[in-house]
């Protein structure tokens, strides 16, 4: 378990429930369902209109980059941090003038929860007359893509989780401090100093991930055919980098093999000590061999998604710079924190049947390739330059697998 002075977000894992008996009717249900960025504001609620003062406008220009601590690391084009929506119940404002009223310049709609939003500054604001006289918020500049933008409180963002989840989870694990839960992941520990802008990832300064597959047989002696658990180990890595390749843009690779190219490698992917788990940290992953057992079967009606596959493809969305979407409360998550569907291939926890068949992480949603999509815009590039015998660093957690008969 994470100790809790010490959260690693840049290195995160992967845990299995193995279960028997799941009513997962809505994970089906939602499996193919399109996420809109925007969802009509259905509120008939009349407002009370309060006016307000504008403050001193703060951005993140002095914001410590990644290249302070991975030297290799490409600076980003604009100063923008990075937050997700975790309440839209707060209006959108298309814009804020000085002694305007606080139900002026509304947009008719709202952000989804869950998605990742530019941030280029904040601003605080006295309330001057109305129900809201003498208070104070924190507007936030947001945008989806760096061209339009609006202006939102704070409190729709994952910018204060201490007045929204209790200080520790139902697992007794104390909630990060300074740290930022969101659909990015964040570099660093409690310890340093740390900011959205540096988002641990294995982009080069092209926006590619340049990798190598390291697996050899003899990472699978324990099988009886350690070539055969080989190949099919290979099979599934080569499937879960061609899923990632299709959803962001099947037209310009983003994950390139290095034995294919002159271009440094940024990230290399292995086998790790048996039971360890599998895991990712900058530049690394380490998958545990023990998953091939669900991909021997290619005839299989599940291999498809077998977990081999699923498990690969959700590490290889930490080297995309994602973190986790909701789930994994034992590595300090608050109860409750959902930011996409349970199916969410970035969901913190495998689910499955005895038999494999996984209930979670079978889909890449439009979400997630929105956020990375807003990396590769802004050239939030990490560019590791890891060996081929670099390792998961010591404080990731590995996979953890709970037996349950039902949940």
């Amino acid at each position: 378990m994470r100790n809790k002075k010490i959260i690693p977000v840049t290195m995160l894992s992967l845990m299995i429930v193995t279960t028997n008996i799941i009513n997962v009717n809505s994970i089906q249900a939602q499996k193919d369902i399109k996420i809109s960025t925007f969802i009509k504001d259905q509120s008939n609620e009349k407002l009370k209109g309060s006016n307000i003062t504008l403050g001193e406008v703060t951005d993140y220009s002095d914001d410590i980059m990644l290249s302070q601590y991975v030297p290799t690391a490409v600076n980003p084009l604009k100063p923008y941090r990075y937050n997700s929506v975790l309440n839209n119940n707060y209006p959108i404002y298309s814009q804020l003038t000085n002694g305007q009223s606080d139900t002026e310049n509304i947009v008719d709609s709202k952000f989804e929860i869950g998605t990742t939003l530019y941030n280029d500054s904040t601003m605080q604001v006295t309330y001057t007359s109305g129900e809201k006289t003498g208070r104070t918020a924190t507007f936030v500049h947001v945008s989806m893509d760096g061209k339009t933008w609006y202006w939102i409180d704070e409190h729709a963002l994952n910018l204060d989780l201490s007045s929204t989840y209790p200080s520790e989870n139902s697992n007794g694990i104390a909630l990060p401090d300074g740290m930022f839960l969101g659909t990015t992941i964040t570099y660093g520990n409690e310890n340093m100093p740390v900011n959205t802008q540096m988002i641990s990832n294995s982009y080069n300064e092209n926006g590619q991930i340049i990798y190598k597959c390291t697996a050899t047989e003899d990472n699978f002696k324990e099988y009886e055919d350690p070539a055969y658990a080989l190949q099919m180990f290979r099979e599934n890595f080569d499937r879960a980098i061609k899923s990632w390749n299709d959803a962001i843009d099947k037209d310009k690779p983003t994950f390139i093999n290095a034995d294919t190219t002159d271009e440094a490698m940024t990230h290399v992917i292995g086998v790790g000590d048996p039971n360890n788990g599998s895991a990712t940290s900058l530049g690394v992953t380490r998958i545990d061999p023990n998953l091939v057992k669900w991909a021997l079967d290619p005839n299989s009606s599940d291999y498809d998604i077998n977990m081999l596959f699923i498990t690969i493809r959700h590490e290889l969305g930490h080297a995309l710079g994602l973190d986790h979407t909701s789930g994994g409360q034992y590595y300090g998550m608050p109860d409750n924190y959902r930011l996409g569907i349970d199916d969410d291939v970035m969901n913190a926890i495998l689910v499955h049947t005895s038999g494999g068949y996984p209930w979670t992480q079978k889909t890449i949603t439009n979400r997630d390739v929105m956020a990375i999509k807003l990396m590769l815009n802004n050239n939030n590039f990490g560019n590791p330059r890891p060996s081929i015998d670099t390792q998961v660093d010591k404080q990731t957690p590995t996979l953890r697998i709970i037996e349950k008969n039902s949940i």
